[in-house]
């Protein structure tokens, strides 16, 4: 559970990073489970996924929905997860009766991702939800802006139309394995990084009457607490399957093309603005490596 000071800091600056309280052996197994999870999807054995940065002929994972779905279901990963007191934090937060609303793997592969700025709950929310991050791996990935899920900016409407843009206010955030991330689903924030990552992200809600496709169906082998048994049961099915096929790899001539005017930009013209129409009209992120090799931050 979280102390009145973790508590504190966490209404006041929106987010809360927990210091890792795990085995490393139990973090290191999760990593490999986590590989496995990552090889199914990408041998299209696993449907549930996201495509974001889409330059290459193979899938550039950005994520890998429904955690707990059974076709990915891993006793390892299980026991990463519940050591790491997802449910306490959340609890902490909104109350003893809770459900899971989603959960999915972020991860970045072959090239650096710069998200857009956004905020996945309206201010003054009345603390309906938490979003918490578990960190598999040692990552400077998510740049938030302090305080911002208690006001909004004059500007903001600027940063929608150039997504990609610095923001002078934002602060990134350094994480190691084992760590976790606790922030108000309000604050303005985005995924940024150079270097491949991967994180398991969860949003808790207060329990709602919704019972519709259950998230969790059944057992198997897996040994898991009674605790998230009772979430995962009353919690309902965290994706629209519907909402996935525009994260779908496609492969036709039309894709074929767009695949290579985006590895030339991504490649060749990285030097431009980063608020730069160029980056918009062709869905393509900024190279963060080149950029940062040849000095260019603007």
């Amino acid at each position: 559970m979280l102390n009145s000071d973790q508590k504190k800091i966490l209404n006041e600056s929106g987010y809360l990073i927990i210091p890792k309280q795990i085995d490393e052996n139990l973090i290191l197994n999760a990593q490999k489970s986590f590989c496995k999870i990552k090889e199914k999807a990408k041998n299209g054995l696993y449907p549930f996924i996201r495509v974001y940065d889409d330059y290459s002929f193979s899938k550039n994972l950005a994520g890998i929905e429904m955690t707990f779905h059974n076709d990915i279901l891993d006793q390892q990963m299980i026991n990463f997860i519940e050591k790491s007191n997802i449910i306490g934090y959340a609890k902490s937060v909104l109350g003893d009766d809770i459900e899971l609303d989603l959960s999915r793997y972020h991860l970045t592969e072959n090239f650096s991702h710069v998200g857009i700025w956004h905020r996945d709950e309206k201010i003054n929310h009345n603390n309906q939800s938490i979003q918490i991050n578990v960190f598999l791996y040692d990552e400077t990935g998510l740049q938030v802006v302090e305080k911002s899920h208690k006001q909004y900016f004059d500007n903001e409407h600027e940063i929608k139309k150039r997504p990609y843009s610095s923001y002078d206010l934002s602060k990134w955030i350094d994480t190691k394995a084992g760590e976790v991330l606790i922030f108000d689903p309000a604050v303005l924030h985005r995924a940024i990084s150079e270097k491949p990552r991967a994180n398991i992200h969860f949003r808790f809600k207060k329990k709602t009457e919704n019972l519709k496709n259950p998230y969790f169906c059944k057992q198997n082998k897996i040994l898991i607490s009674d605790e998230w048994k009772k979430i995962l049961e009353r919690s309902p099915n965290a994706v629209d399957e519907k909402s996935l096929k525009k994260y779908r790899k496609v492969n036709n001539l039309k894709s074929i093309f767009m695949i290579i005017c985006r590895r030339i930009i991504h490649n060749l013209i990285f030097f431009l603005p980063l608020k730069s129409i160029v980056y918009r009209a062709f869905d393509v992120r900024p190279n963060l490596f080149l950029r940062r090799l040849f000095r260019i931050n603007s």
